[in-house]
């Protein structure tokens, strides 16, 4: 699964497949997302892989604040972190209508 993002040369965001997705979630109370993807442990793409985990899934999840914090974690610290271990982190990535996994 791909969500575009295009940006103007300037940075601004003029087209987000993302938050189309989370207008959608807001626009049909009933219905969830639900993103299958083959565990990080298994895949033989981990390319693949990496933009789930650091470009898809925080689009979906996170506020752009926040989504700038994770990527710019440490391999080392992205378990360990504030953010990670925080109750806003727990919050946003445990979204009942919105998995990925």
């Amino acid at each position: 699964m791909f969500l575009a993002e295009y940006k103007t040369e300037d940075g601004e965001t003029v087209h987000d497949d993302a938050e189309e997705f989370i207008q959608w979630l807001e626009d049909n109370p009933d219905a969830t997302l639900e993103i299958i993807t083959n565990s990080v442990l298994t895949l033989d793409n981990f390319p693949a892989q990496s933009v789930i985990d650091m470009e898809t899934s925080p689009r979906l999840y996170m506020p752009p604040e926040m989504r700038e914090q994770w990527q710019n974690l440490k391999g080392v610290d992205e378990m360990t972190s504030e953010l990670v271990n925080s109750d806003k982190w727990r919050e946003l990535v445990s979204n009942p209508r919105l998995r990925a996994g």
